[in-house]
């Protein structure tokens, strides 16, 4: 079954949050370094982009509902720690990507709840 457009953003937007923050961890390497070290550093970094880039396949490859509410949950979970870090002047990294890969997640969250997204996750024919 064809994928619908929204899915195919999804898909995109989410990538293309991921290497936002490939570039963010990379512009704030040497404070993510002292903080943690640099095994830790990269092991954290790379096991998160793992996780995310795998829910967002799983997502929009494979139509999987599961790892659609896992991804929905981990941004329920995050975004109050993002307000907060918002109100006090403290986002983590470079503010304005930060910011940017936030506001890129939810509009992709959204678009898994679009009409075409929904039949398409219950495996029901998408009308052209």
């Amino acid at each position: 079954m064809q994928r619908p457009s929204s899915i195919v953003w999804f898909e995109r937007i989410m990538i293309a949050t991921l290497v936002l923050g490939i570039i963010n961890s990379w512009l704030i390497w040497p404070r993510l370094v002292a903080l943690r070290g640099p095994a830790f550093a990269f092991t954290i970094d790379l096991f998160t982009l793992a996780v995310m880039l795998a829910l967002t396949l799983f997502v929009s490859r494979r139509g999987s509902s599961i790892a659609k509410w896992i991804l929905i949950a981990l941004a329920v979970l995050g975004l109050p720690i993002f307000l907060k870090q918002l109100a006090a002047g403290e986002l983590e990294g470079v503010p304005l990507i930060t910011a940017i890969q936030t506001v890129g997640q939810i509009v992709a969250y959204a678009l898994l709840f679009t009409s075409a997204s929904r039949q398409w996750f219950k495996r029901e024919p998408i009308p052209a």
